[in-house]
C-alpha cells in the first residue's frame, strides 16, 4: 500500500467518527464520541469522551467547542470571537 493510500485509509477512519456522530446529531440530537487526533490538545485529547448535542446560535458563547460541517467532512473547533451573529472559528493547533 502506498503512502497514498495509507493516508487516505487514515483519514476515512478517522473522519467515520464524525460522520457517524453527524448521522446521530440529526436523528437524536446529541452523540457520545472519542475523536481521535491532537488540535484540540489541552481542550479536548484525542480519545476523550466528548458528548455533542445540536446547538442554535444563541447556545454559542466564545471559548465554546463546537463540531460544525466544512467542505467534505467535520471539525471539531474552538469559538475564538462573535461579530454580530456569526462566530468566526478556527483549530486550536
Amino acid at each position: 500500500m502506498s503512502a497514498d493510500s495509507k493516508e487516505h485509509v487514515t483519514s476515512e477512519i478517522e473522519m467515520g467518527w464524525a460522520k457517524d456522530a453527524a448521522e446521530r446529531i440529526a436523528a437524536e440530537g446529541r452523540a457520545v464520541v472519542r475523536p481521535p487526533g491532537g488540535s484540540m490538545r489541552g481542550r479536548i485529547e484525542s480519545g476523550q469522551l466528548v458528548t455533542l448535542e445540536r446547538a442554535t446560535l444563541a447556545d454559542l458563547s466564545v471559548g465554546d467547542a463546537v463540531f460544525v460541517r466544512w467542505k467534505n467532512g467535520y471539525l471539531l473547533h474552538l469559538v475564538k470571537a462573535r461579530v454580530r451573529n456569526h462566530f468566526p472559528i478556527r483549530a486550536s493547533s
